[in-house]
């Protein structure tokens, strides 16, 4: 018995395989896409804190105590 290759022949578990890989990818980036989406929907965290005549010496954090 001699086995034939036929050139540009894919067999069925070929086939099936790349077809599944195809669709998991497809899956995984319309659902990275999602996550991506709705993390920037979120407002970002921003603190601005503006004071007038602040010196170093002023902040508890170089022991000014009053």
């Amino acid at each position: 018995m001699s086995q034939r290759k036929k050139s540009g022949a894919i067999s069925r578990r070929r086939f099936m395989a790349t077809a599944a890989a195809g669709t998991a990818g497809a899956l995984l980036a319309t659902e990275l896409q999602q996550i991506s989406a709705a993390a920037t929907r979120r407002r970002p965290n921003i603190l601005f804190i503006i004071t007038d005549d602040l010196g170093f010496g002023d902040l508890s954090l170089y022991g000014q105590t009053a």
